[in-house]
């Protein structure tokens, strides 16, 4: 296996991707119309998106292709300020 091969995120990971950035909108959505639910399970949620998504693809590690991965990792500041990284 090369390098750029390990790199690849497995199918079941883009899976979860998938499910954490529904399920974060969904609640987002649900918190705007003033879901008290919502509002304890949002900031759970963007941790999962921030911890699965943005700092796998900062390491290079979703996607053998560079772009994509520097979409995703700046992709989490729709869930945290930039400036909590600093």
């Amino acid at each position: 296996m090369s390098v750029r091969q390990a790199m690849k995120a497995p199918r079941w990971k883009w899976l979860l991707i998938i499910l954490f950035w529904t399920a974060y909108a969904t609640c987002f959505m649900k918190w705007l119309q003033g879901s008290y639910v919502a509002l304890i399970t949002l900031p759970w949620l963007g941790s999962l998106v921030t911890f699965h998504v943005a700092h796998d693809a900062s390491h290079g590690a979703l996607s053998t292709r560079p772009w994509l991965n520097e979409l995703l990792t700046f992709s989490s500041f729709l869930v945290v300020a930039p400036p909590e990284w600093y």
